[in-house]
């Protein structure tokens, strides 16, 4: 899915409570994310700029986004304003600016095309699904969002899932059941692994240093996050996943016992399992989640 994001007077406007350190901290992100984006991601994310009017627009009080980017006395760092300047070079033209005209191409989207705007602060006018706060946090929401709105199959999902779950690995074979729960539980799907792959290894560092009890953790760890979360409670074969190391061609088995449950599809359907089968975080030999299966149940 490629996503078109566009840059506009109402992406850097001024909020009316923000420092200036506070203005020059939120596009110094907006300059991380979209170098990030196209050193990775170019070829589905497609940046749109309107450099007409997007100098003039004020980002402080009495300053305008030129002033910051070319005034001497400007306190955003100079390599911060070069990284913008660049950003403006590399994004395509476009003549769309105000927020009005913006709903309209906002409302275009598919399996195939999404539409964001890049903000600093959130816009009341907008719906927040369209919305990319400018941080790479804030784009990997955006895209998870569209992402659980259109699965499409199971090897599509899991290869965007690779891009926004950078905590995450898969195992080789996870489209093989995938597709039992895919199209009911979408939006639950993206919801559990955003967790394990926001969260799961940071939450487990913190909690072994008060306790040492590895299966109180996943029920701990998933309420945490409004989840249910257990053990399957007998040493399964079918437990045991495959997994590829990332840059090598080399395979290695990892036991996916702890999972994320979910009894209702998103619609809220009774008696709708869904699971995801993980690899805890105490066997992990490096800081990823190892996702075996996602499905109704392991047989």
């Amino acid at each position: 899915m490629i996503a078109y994001l566009y840059i506009c007077s109402a992406s850097f406007a001024y909020n009316g409570t923000d420092s200036i350190l506070d203005v020059c901290e939120k596009i110094k992100q907006f300059t991380l994310l979209f170098d990030y984006i196209w050193e990775n991601f170019r070829e589905d994310n497609k940046f749109c700029v309107n450099k007409t009017q997007l100098p003039e627009v004020l980002v402080y009080d009495k300053i305008t986004l030129a002033d910051l980017l070319f005034s001497e006395k400007s306190s955003l760092d100079k390599r911060y304003r070069l990284l913008f300047y660049t950003a403006l070079q590399k994004s395509r033209p476009t003549k769309i600016d105000k927020n009005q005209d913006l709903r309209d191409y906002l409302s275009l989207e598919s399996a195939e095309e999404c539409q964001g705007i890049v903000v600093i602060n959130r816009q009341k006018d907008i719906p927040i699904c369209n919305q990319v706060f400018s941080s790479i946090q804030g784009w990997r929401n955006f895209r998870r969002y569209f992402l659980s709105k259109y699965p499409t199959s199971p090897e599509f999902f899991i290869s965007e899932a690779e891009k926004y779950f950078p905590g995450l690995q898969f195992s080789v074979n996870i489209c093989s059941k995938l597709n039992e729960v895919l199209h009911t539980h979408s939006r639950k799907i993206v919801e559990g692994l955003s967790i394990l792959s926001d969260y799961c290894y940071r939450d487990w560092n913190n909690y072994s240093r008060d306790s040492r009890d590895s299966v109180a953790f996943i029920s701990y760890f998933a309420k945490t996050y409004g989840s249910n979360g257990s053990f399957e409670g007998t040493k399964k074969a079918s437990l045991k996943a495959r997994f590829r190391q990332k840059y090598k061609k080399e395979e290695f088995e990892c036991y996916c016992e702890p999972h994320l449950k979910y009894n209702e599809d998103d619609n809220g359907n009774e008696q709708q399992y869904m699971r995801i089968y993980f690899q805890h975080p105490n066997a992990s030999p490096d800081e990823y989640i190892y996702i075996g299966y996602i499905m109704k149940h392991v047989d």
